[in-house]
């Protein structure tokens, strides 16, 4: 094809629904898989509660999308001055305020909760367990700048070390951006980041053990890449990767399919699981229209907008409305799945207020530079599409 010709980008308006699933899939597990492994062993006989536990993998559905997402936030950059550090600036602006505010919630219901526990009005409480609130400094400070998985550290919340692997994939993403504005060059942003993704799967079959953080998880989040480039541009190179990078990654699946902990997954049925979702998007792109109008795929696309914000938050919600279930209902092995959907409704419902308070208002700020200072001169940024705005989301 023609780079020289400007080009409109797509927009994928199934994305958010698929968003929506992956933050419910993680939600259930959490409700559902601390029953199975606990009070309620015997639920494990039943095959809905014991599928839920297949909730594992929306992580996988949210680090493709985000793959996705990024790389063409990070391609419409180099349309403004700076385009770096305005990338890394609107990364921040979308996933630190929540996050800390989550986080500093966290440990204040921890000391809530360990303060009730002492004085008997509570039973027993695990956030209080956990004593958020008398970690070591480096724990705090690590959990800041979201580098728990480098200082080797338990992050505050379970859920928290997902955007850990989040902050890295951006770090190499703007290192990406460093290079194609050093080389004038907008198509090395996808170039280096297939690379990546082609070395860390030759790296995970012959050495897994010895991939440093975050390789070890980099194909997820490169086969978001991939389906961008063809979606987008239809280059036999994005093609060509995607072959190299399912061989490899079926290989690697193949090869640890059973490594894994009980409920928990494993690493190969979690690589098959990003594949099969990356070609998905790929088979249902001229579909896509046509499937989101389904009232089901609607509501999943509602919660998809507020889905950060639900998967942030959902693990203290569903913690209080457990301790209140116990409280003012006999609740059993019959009867826990009335829990686990009060459990469910409730989480939703607090992160949809959540993401109005807390996200939502970083999200609707903007910040104001000239475009008469653009890096590239028109005849440049006409080598790659300009995503639509509405397609340029974080996952």
């Amino acid at each position: 094809m023609n780079l020289s010709k400007p080009h409109n980008g797509i927009r994928i308006v199934c994305l958010d629904a698929w968003r929506g699933l992956a933050a419910l899939m993680v939600v259930l597990v959490h409700v559902i898989g601390p029953a199975l492994l606990g009070p309620y062993p015997q639920l494990r006989n039943k095959l809905l509660y014991r599928s839920v536990t297949f909730g594992n993998y929306g992580v996988q559905i949210f680090f493709v999308v985000s793959g996705l997402c990024v790389v063409q936030a990070a391609l419409k950059s180099l349309e403004r001055p700076a385009p770096v550090a305005g990338f890394l600036l609107a990364r921040v602006r979308r996933i630190y305020p929540p996050y800390m505010i989550v986080s500093v919630l966290a440990v204040a219901m921890s000391g809530t909760a360990a303060y009730l526990v002492g004085k008997n009005i509570l039973p027993g409480s695990s956030i209080a367990a956990e004593r958020l609130f008398a970690r070591p400094a480096i724990d705090y400070a690590s959990s800041v700048f979201m580098l728990q998985r480098v200082f080797h550290v338990t992050p505050l919340l379970p859920v928290f070390w997902t955007l850990c692997y989040e902050v890295a994939f951006y770090g190499l993403v703007a290192a990406t951006l460093l290079a194609a504005v050093g080389f004038r060059r907008r198509l090395l942003v996808l170039d280096l980041c297939h690379a990546i993704t082609i070395a860390s799967s030759i790296a995970l079959l012959v050495s897994p053990d010895h991939v440093p953080f975050p390789l070890d998880l980099w194909p997820e989040f490169g086969l978001g890449v991939i389906a961008l480039d063809i979606l987008m541009l239809r280059r036999a190179a994005g093609l060509y990767v995607l072959a190299s990078t399912l061989v490899l990654q079926g290989i690697y699946a193949w090869k640890h399919f059973n490594d894994g902990v009980e409920y928990k997954g494993s690493l190969g049925t979690a690589a098959l699981v990003a594949m099969v979702f990356c070609l998905s998007l790929l088979a249902a792109r001229r579909f896509d229209t046509a499937i989101a109008g389904w009232p089901p795929v609607r509501l999943l696309g509602y919660i998809g907008g507020f889905s950060y914000s639900l998967y942030l938050s959902h693990w203290l919600v569903i913690g209080v409305v457990s301790q209140l279930m116990k409280k003012i209902y006999a609740i059993n092995a019959d009867t826990y799945w009335i829990s686990a959907l009060v459990q469910v409704i409730a989480a939703v419902a607090v992160s949809r207020v959540f993401y109005t308070m807390a996200e939502q208002p970083f999200l609707q700020s903007r910040t104001l530079a000239p475009r008469s200072k653009m890096l590239f001169p028109r005849q440049l940024t006409s080598t790659l599409p300009r995503p639509r705005a509405g397609y340029a989301k974080a996952a």
